[in-house]
């Protein structure tokens, strides 16, 4: 296995560097003007001025990124450049996790610096790298997370360990699909060897306390351990916004469903609280919870009502799965294909967008195709890919004879499984931001199959 030298990532620091001073030549700037209307953040006067009792009161998200944002807007007039400094180094970072694992793959170093820096100026990569959203961070901690792995499995020491659950942890934190996985990822410590168990399960203990913490929060405040109530939100894309007026009218005159099912999904507050007449929850004192909307005029959806809404959404939009399973599965298939179309096309990167994009619309006309009313793009075609070479680094751990790269190779094919599975079976409409959060993996996985000899097997 070939190590990384502090030559290959001082080489790669340069050009990175170099690239982005470029970028800024030609017109690209750090956008952070819709932190005050994006809904998965609290309004900017509470993050800057009671960001602690703002963040306890929050069950919409976990508490990560907005964290992030208050401890910014501290800065007053100078928040902006810190959260741009935190993009730039968190750009700097996926490529240097890029090279890493390239390198452990028996990359040469040439190979692995030029393609890491070919990944970071990639449109995708410049868009979000200029935009404040959880995604980019979200990237860099699983490029990050399959690094770790690697090194505690090779180390098998505590510290190995407890620097893998500090990621998980974090990402945890940052992003609720990934409290799913927190299961998971503990049978699969307790399945280790013993040679890991023991050093996996002791450096868990304090991470997942941290992760814990959330859960029993929104469980004591509102009786329910999600840390994020939105997940039904997200769901009824899939179920319930893909039945017609009159059916969700008729479901609601025999019963089936609440009238909720009449409002839309994001309705303003005196809308969802009609929607859920006698439901609707009493008013709360903390500004979070009771401002209808923000300060600039947007629905403010951490109010109480949306909460309580949310809730009642995600459990018509079960029951309208299981009545419908055939319009469920036609929006999966819409969302996968969504999944694969352009990352650089979500819509709220337009206005970063519009810097470059002559060279997006040339990349991404050739890399994708016109399907069904979406764009999807060669990751439809290496994802199965990746799901099978997954199965297969799997089978050779489970059977003892894996080689030093099948243990982090599995866990990168995992990650890039769930997240595929996890977005086109829970949501349907942004799903390429979603796939963007494992771009670099996918990518590794390419180059390095491509280009990169295979490590030998153990006996």
């Amino acid at each position: 296995m070939r190590t990384t030298r502090a030559r290959d990532h001082v080489i790669l620091l340069t050009l990175f560097a170099a690239t982005r001073a470029l970028l800024a030549v030609v017109g690209v700037r750090f956008y952070d003007q819709d932190v005050p209307r994006m809904m998965h953040f609290a309004d900017v006067d509470l993050l800057a001025d009671d960001l602690v009792q703002t963040l306890w009161l929050m069950d919409g998200q976990p508490p990560g990124f907005n964290l992030l944002l208050g401890l910014a807007l501290k800065c007053g007039d100078a928040a902006g450049a810190a959260l741009q400094s935190v993009f730039l180094v968190t750009g700097w970072a996926l490529a240097a996790g890029v090279l890493q694992l390239l390198l452990s793959r028996g990359a040469r170093s040439a190979t692995a610096i030029a393609a890491a820096l070919l990944f970071s100026i990639q449109p995708a990569a410049v868009l979000y790298e200029n935009y404040v959203f959880y995604t980019y961070p979200v990237a860099a901690l699983l490029v990050w997370l399959v690094v770790a792995f690697g090194a505690a499995w090779q180390r098998r020491s505590v510290r190995a360990w407890l620097g893998f659950w500090l990621l998980f942890a974090a990402l945890c934190w940052l992003r609720n699909l990934f409290q799913l996985w927190t299961g998971l990822a503990l049978l699969a410590a307790i399945a280790c060897s013993r040679t890991h168990r023991r050093a996996a399960l002791v450096g868990a203990i304090a991470p997942l306390l941290l992760v814990a913490s959330v859960h029993a929060k929104n469980l004591a405040l509102y009786g329910s351990p999600g840390t994020s109530c939105w997940l039904g939100v997200s769901l009824t894309s899939l179920t319930t916004y893909r039945l017609s007026d009159d059916e969700r009218a008729a479901r609601v005159l025999d019963g089936r469903s609440s009238t909720v099912v009449l409002a839309p999904r994001f309705a303003d507050i005196p809308s969802m609280r009609l929607a859920l007449q006698d439901d609707a929850p009493p008013p709360e004192p903390h500004p979070l919870r009771a401002r209808e909307r923000k300060l600039g005029g947007d629905v403010n959806y951490h109010h109480a009502v949306y909460s309580a809404a949310a809730r009642h959404m995600a459990r018509e939009a079960a029951a309208i799965l299981l009545d419908h399973p055939d319009r469920y599965l036609l929006g999966v298939v819409d969302a996968y294909l969504c999944f694969c179309s352009p990352a650089s096309t979500w819509r709220p990167l337009r206005p970063v967008r519009s810097s470059i994009a002559p060279a997006a619309d040339a990349i991404e006309s050739v890399t994708h195709l016109e399907v069904h009313g979406q764009r999807p793009g060669l990751a439809a075609l290496v994802l199965p890919a990746i799901f099978v070479l997954g199965v297969v680094r799997a089978l050779r751990i489970v059977r003892r004879r894996a080689g030093p790269l099948d243990a982090p190779g599995a866990l990168a094919a995992g990650i890039v499984c769930y997240v595929t599975l996890a977005s086109v079976l829970l949501e349907a409409g942004e799903n390429m931001r979603m796939r963007f959060c494992v771009d670099a993996l996918l990518w590794i996985e390419v180059v390095a199959l491509a280009l990169v000899r295979p490590a030998p097997r153990r006996a």
